[in-house]
């Protein structure tokens, strides 16, 4: 499906993958084969927000590797579905697109997961110059920090004319991008993810807010959410939001990102 370059739409360079979820009806009997159940679908932190955005008619398009298999297939009708623009998707020759398998014990805990994203780590700077026209007409480029760190520096000296939004996705791949972390627009880590960047352990909402402080210092926005402290959100001149001011849901923000104008 082709957008019409003509609407604004928002770019998102990151993770495509298919998601394999088995679980168990019973308590897991190691060293064995285990009754249950197997589930696909199509995930990736990079195509999940590219999702999210256009169920809320934001027009999105995703920037991504995919194998030339039946998991490429199932992951790229799934997301042409999703109204996402699929059309500047890569096809690697040899690779296999990328799979995220976990395992489920009879409560639906995981025991157990294996990430195979070997085929994202192709994406190179060459990449982004092949996209560049599109990048250029984009409202705003959205970033996930399964992309090789040396692309995701080349978008931000390259592209921060163009609002650009990050998802660190994890602590350990927050850790590689701490240096342009001031680069963004705006950022949305987690608590983990937060503590890193800002240097403070969150035990409370005060703590909360001064790590939101912090981020809100080195870049324009940044919302964040834990667990037991709800949300907050900051805007570039205006006051941070706490917990139980209302305006933002952390359930809503760890389900991707949402950009408004």
């Amino acid at each position: 499906m082709d957008i019409d370059t003509t609407k604004p739409y928002v770019c998102v360079i990151g993770g495509l993958n298919i998601d394999l979820q088995g679980s168990s009806d019973a308590p897991l009997v190691l060293n064995d084969s285990n009754p249950g159940e197997i589930e696909m679908s199509a995930g990736g932190v990079g195509r999940n927000i590219a999702e999210n955005m256009a169920r809320i008619s934001i027009d999105s398009k995703i920037l991504s590797y995919v194998g030339k298999d039946a998991l490429g297939d199932f992951v790229i009708n799934k997301t042409k579905m999703a109204n996402v623009d699929t059309s500047l998707l890569i096809e690697h020759s040899t690779l296999p697109t990328s799979q995220y398998l976990s395992v489920l014990d009879d409560n639906n805990d995981m025991l157990v997961s294996i990430s195979d994203m070997r085929i994202i780590d192709e994406m190179t700077i060459q990449d982004i110059v092949n996209w560049n026209d599109a990048l250029e007409q984009s409202s705003a480029i959205v970033i996930d920090t399964n992309i090789p760190v040396k692309v995701i520096e080349y978008v931000v000296d390259n592209f921060s004319h163009i609002p650009l939004f990050l998802d660190p996705v994890s602590f350990a791949k927050t850790s590689k991008i701490l240096h342009i972390i001031g680069k963004f627009h705006t950022v949305k880590p987690n608590k983990l993810e937060a503590e890193l960047i800002s240097g403070i352990s969150i035990k409370d909402n005060e703590s909360m807010l001064n790590a939101a402080q912090n981020i809100f210092n080195k870049a324009s926005n940044a919302y964040t959410g834990a667990k037991n402290f709800g949300s907050i959100a900051g805007t570039f001149g205006d006051s941070l939001i706490g917990p139980n001011q209302g305006g933002w849901d952390s359930n809503l923000m760890s389900s991707g990102m949402v950009i408004s104008y």
